[in-house]
């Protein structure tokens, strides 16, 4: 023991604990490895050495035990504290920079730029060897990996009033503008995403809630029909040429023959009210109400029967007989101009559902179905057609027909 402590340095670094002279160091570190003999062959600083340990209760490399593995990392340690310091303790900026790269591509080297893919396989195969089961280990890898951090903090710890407060301080609390403008940036760009998809989730929803209402609907007319000798519902037989006029107490607007599914117990007000239409009532005010009070809580347009003629469900085979309500006849309804091929608005104008005499419902992405123009009669059809294809309608020596009459040429 004596002749052990002769062969120790008086040195103290910053440590304030005594070292090992050279020789003695490279024999512990080749009897804690199993590597044998020392270098130089000196099997007597071997057994000094081996001697001391059994002293200080710490097996050597010939008698393994559970914690031997964790008592040599944490010599180890205690040695490499001994020869450097923090600062030195620091990657070169290459090193650094390819561990940064190797980290961000999910610690795959292959993935990582090519200029810092070799410095990022060393880090791989580092972590590899660090992470690796050791042989012959009798305890599981977790257990001594906790153990020795356990005893490296234990000793941090210990030391932590040594340590200047400066080098750790983070940066100041609190959010700089730079912070509030990408903040802000993300919320917008979030919004411009999201937005869009929830109102296009919303209109699917409202299109799918409409599409079952207008099946109830289809089979409804078939039903009644079957019960009143094969005629649709009709509330005043044509008689009344007033069709826009809804809500009157007659009940001679066109809106008055639907609700006849109504007041017969046939569909509910409630599948007569289109999700699209904000407006619609789902509730019947009382019993003897014979029609919508007013034209804006329709949702559906019903088909107008010729004059003095009742229409019949197996005589349409599958012609149109309701649809989404009409655009056109809002527009006229408020003295608006119209555009006769626009869709309806229940469903953001992109088109609408369309019930057929055979029950089937389809969507149609314009008004025009077989040739034919659902919101319009033959007669407003063929004039506007005609109007389409006229060509030269100026001569060249027509003229404003009063002073109020703006009339711009070259």
């Amino acid at each position: 023991m004596g002749a052990l402590t002769n062969t120790m340095d008086e040195r103290v670094d910053h440590n304030d604990g005594p070292t090992l002279n050279p020789e003695d160091a490279a024999a512990l570190d080749a009897m804690m490895s199993g590597r044998g003999e020392a270098p130089g062959g000196s099997s007597e600083r071997r057994d000094r050495l081996g001697a001391l340990l059994a002293l200080l209760g710490t097996p050597g490399a010939d008698e393994p035990s559970d914690g031997s593995l964790v008592d040599l990392t944490y010599l180890r340690v205690i040695r490499a504290g001994q020869t450097h310091t923090i600062e030195d303790d620091v990657l070169a900026p290459t090193c650094a920079d390819a561990l940064d790269s190797w980290t961000h591509s999910g610690y795959d080297a292959s993935r990582t730029p090519a200029v810092f893919r070799e410095h990022a396989i060393a880090h791989q195969r580092l972590a590899a060897l660090a992470t690796a089961p050791v042989v012959g280990e009798r305890r599981g890898r977790e257990t001594l990996i906790d153990s020795t951090l356990a005893r490296v903090q234990r000793e941090i710890d210990a030391s932590e009033g040594n340590l200047s407060t400066e080098r750790w301080r983070g940066p100041r609390a609190g959010l700089r503008l730079t912070d509030i403008v990408s903040i802000a940036a993300m919320l917008l760009l979030a919004t411009a995403i999201i937005l869009p998809v929830a109102s296009s989730l919303r209109e699917g929803q409202r299109r799918t809630v409409c599409n079952s209402n207008l099946a109830g609907v289809g089979g409804a007319l078939g039903m009644y029909a079957m019960s009143n000798a094969s005629s649709l519902p009709m509330a005043n037989a044509g008689a009344d040429p007033r069709w826009i006029d809804v809500g009157q107490a007659t009940g001679s607007s066109n809106s008055a023959n639907l609700y006849v599914l109504v007041r017969t117990n046939h569909v509910s007000l409630e599948q007569l009210a289109c999700p699209g239409n904000p407006q619609a009532p789902t509730v019947r005010l009382g019993s003897d109400q014979r029609d919508w009070r007013r034209l804006e809580e329709i949702s559906y347009s019903y088909r107008i029967s010729p004059w003095n003629q009742r229409l019949r469900w197996g005589d349409q085979g599958a012609s149109v007989v309701m649809a989404d309500r009409s655009p056109v006849i809002l527009r006229v309804a408020m003295g608006d101009p119209f555009t006769p091929d626009a869709n309806s608005p229940n469903h953001a104008q992109e088109g609408q559902h369309v019930v057929k005499a055979d029950g089937d419902v389809d969507w149609a992405t314009s008004p025009i179905i077989s040739g034919d123009n659902i919101w319009l009669p033959k007669v407003i059809e063929d004039r506007i057609d005609q109007l389409k294809r006229s060509r030269g309608l100026l001569r060249g020596d027509e003229r404003p027909t009063s002073p109020d009459d703006v009339f711009l040429a070259p």
